[in-house]
């Protein structure tokens, strides 16, 4: 019985590899972009509206759903996924206010992942004044060399 499992799970490797070689490159997207307060998995968040007192630091939780990513099978029969974020909270000049460290993620799992999201922690800074801002995010597909970007409008009031 063992040997018959394993040999459904070969095939089965073999035939999404063998698809997966097939489909066209991806066309990398982000559907999806928020504030938060919380996430707890993909699609699983409690949204924050974008509107902060301006000279307070804010703290929030930015997730990010990504598409039509590229994943490949390893040598090791493991599928693995890898992009890169990074993120900048831009003034209404363009001027960077806030840099989010970039990260590499390098996703491996048993199944062909078809679902992929990035959530990090920050802090709006307190000493930006009140104001319209701009949250780019970045996602590069390392796989395909493709590159995503969605940005999500952010004000900064008086308070008043």
């Amino acid at each position: 019985m063992q040997a018959l499992i394993s040999d459904l799970q070969a095939e089965l490797a073999a035939r999404d590899a063998a698809a997966a070689a097939i489909v066209p490159l991806p066309s990398l997207s982000l559907p999806a972009i928020a504030l938060c307060t919380s996430v707890t998995g993909f699609g699983t968040y409690e949204p924050l509206a974008p509107s902060f007192v301006a000279g307070k630091r804010h703290k929030a939780i930015l997730y990010v759903e990504v598409d039509d990513f590229r994943t490949e099978m390893s040598a090791d029969g493991w599928w693995e996924t890898r992009l890169y974020f990074e993120a900048t909270l831009l003034d209404s000049s363009g001027r960077p206010v806030l840099e989010i460290p970039s990260t590499n993620l390098v996703d491996r799992c048993r199944q062909r992942r078809r679902d992929f999201f990035i959530s990090c922690d920050f802090t709006l800074p307190g000493g930006a004044k009140a104001g319209q801002y701009v949250l780019e995010v970045r996602v590069r597909d390392e796989l395909s060399g493709l590159i995503a970007k969605r940005r999500l409008e952010i004000s900064r009031d008086d308070g008043v």
